[in-house]
């Protein structure tokens, strides 16, 4: 942990080389164990993130596993899943075009968004229109013809399901002829299109608000969204320099309790907070509405208040119901402030104070000793310890 406040912090974290950020690991995702490998490798990310030492790198991970959401459910095909989270990794704070063409012809993208078997004779719009709705331009950047201009220069690219799902593109299959998209005309392929693309002027914006609201938990003033975007577009699309200006940004710190934790965010604080066991049980996330690899659709989670709805609440109740704390966690002397501060809570209403001190007060009139993790579910169930 860096010392000397949080500017420290946020710098040493811009600063992170990212030295683990791809992990020499692989998973065997055989055709007899294929689910049960699939559960491995999801255990394995959700560890990663609840890792002390993750820092910037794995919050940037979730972020884009978000933004080109991808679920098994669909893609059925453990293998192609776990190459594409290594293909979020390796690029999580590089550059966004590499990582954009990358994912165009990712065969877990090509699976869940059908780009696989579209052909020039019969193209499948699914991944031209996501491409530039939901991962790059955001919508009115675009229109319908783009959209099928678009899917007919991506059409070409098989998976041989005979042979481990090996990629292949097919010139024949291809389009050959000239197409207009965004404003251009030529032949183009999907390297060309995905250039085209971020060249347009909505993209370093789109990506910028895009990121601001997940960092900071809301949108960015449209004045503080043109200074990002040409921070973003000025880099090259590089991603550390617009993650630098959102967290060295005076709002950044200003901007406080504005943003709900998601699920995995908050199981990962709780976890430390009270102990959660080593191998995370994916039930836990299933509760609350977020397990990797299975987003709801493809727009991914939604962000926002819904995370602080009532359901919520339950689950994380439920949840702590079922675990046992160390009464050591809790300094008898002076309560309230020692769990506070193993919450790293400090900034709190008098309401979630009082809270606190009803469920040690109520725990000890029963006689029973198990005070500490009534005050500590209290704390860790409170509206602010469910912030970021």
């Amino acid at each position: 942990m860096a010392r000397g406040g949080a500017d420290a912090v946020i710098a040493a974290a811009i600063e992170d080389t990212d030295t683990a950020a791809v992990p020499d690991l692989d998973f065997e995702f055989d055709d007899d164990s294929q689910y049960e490998t699939i559960e491995e490798a999801i255990r394995w990310m959700i560890s990663a993130q609840q890792d002390p030492g993750a820092f910037l790198h794995e919050k940037l991970v979730w972020f884009w596993h978000d933004h080109f959401a991808t679920s098994v459910d669909k893609v059925d095909f453990g293998q192609a899943m776990w190459e594409q989270h290594l293909l979020l990794r390796r690029h999580a704070l590089g550059n966004f075009r590499e990582m954009c063409q990358e994912i165009t012809v990712d065969r877990a993208m090509l699976i869940y968004l059908d780009g696989d078997g579209s052909t020039a004779d019969a193209p499948n719009e699914n991944y031209a229109r996501e491409l530039m709705e939901l991962f790059t331009l955001g919508r009115g950047n675009y229109t319908e013809d783009d959209i099928r201009a678009g899917a007919r220069a991506l059409a070409g690219y098989w998976l041989d399901w005979d042979n481990e799902l090996s990629l292949e593109f097919d010139e024949e299959s291809a389009y050959q002829g000239t197409i207009n998209f965004l404003g251009q005309r030529g032949r183009f392929r999907a390297p060309e299109i995905v250039d085209i693309v971020c060249d347009q002027e909505a993209c370093p914006e789109f990506i910028a608000a895009k990121l601001h609201q997940y960092l900071v938990g809301v949108d960015p003033t449209p004045e503080r969204r043109t200074e990002l975007a040409r921070v973003f577009r000025d880099s090259g699309l590089e991603i550390r320099p617009l993650v630098a200006e959102i967290l060295t940004h005076p709002s950044f710190l200003e901007t406080r309790m504005s943003r709900p934790r998601y699920p995995v965010e908050w199981l990962a604080a709780a976890r430390a907070v009270i102990g959660l066991p080593d191998e995370p049980d994916i039930w836990r996330y299933e509760e609350m509405g977020q397990v990797p690899w299975q987003p709801p659709n493809v727009a991914g989670w939604p962000p926002g208040n819904r995370w602080l709805a009532a359901d919520q609440m339950l689950h994380k109740l439920s949840i702590l119901q079922w675990t046992d704390v160390d009464p050591s966690m809790v300094d008898p002397e002076d309560p309230v402030g020692s769990i506070l501060r193993r919450c790293s809570l400090w900034e709190v209403s008098q309401t979630t104070r009082d809270a606190i001190q009803k469920g040690i007060d109520t725990a000890t009139e029963t006689g029973d000793d198990w005070f500490a993790a009534v005050a500590l579910a209290t704390a860790v169930a409170s509206p602010e310890f469910s912030l970021a």
